[in-house]
């Protein structure tokens, strides 16, 4: 839940981003957008460093990486 909380937020200050941009805020914009970034970069973090609670067998992992890449 805490990963699409971060998600959320990090969606809510690029859409902030979009809009300091059209008022042309030299240092908001930014400011934003670092936030932003930060918050989907530890989303990110947390969901490849939490375990999966389902269990697959061992060769459905490598396959789907596999499907990521194409």
């Amino acid at each position: 839940m805490l990963f699409i909380v971060l998600g959320a937020l990090a969606f809510g200050l690029a859409s902030l981003m979009d809009w300091a941009a059209l008022r042309q805020s030299r240092w908001l914009k930014p400011l934003l957008g670092l936030g932003a970034g930060a918050l989907f970069l530890a989303g990110w973090i947390g969901v490849i460093t939490t375990p999966p609670e389902l269990k697959l067998p061992g060769w459905v992992s490598p396959l789907g990486w596999l499907g990521v890449a194409i």
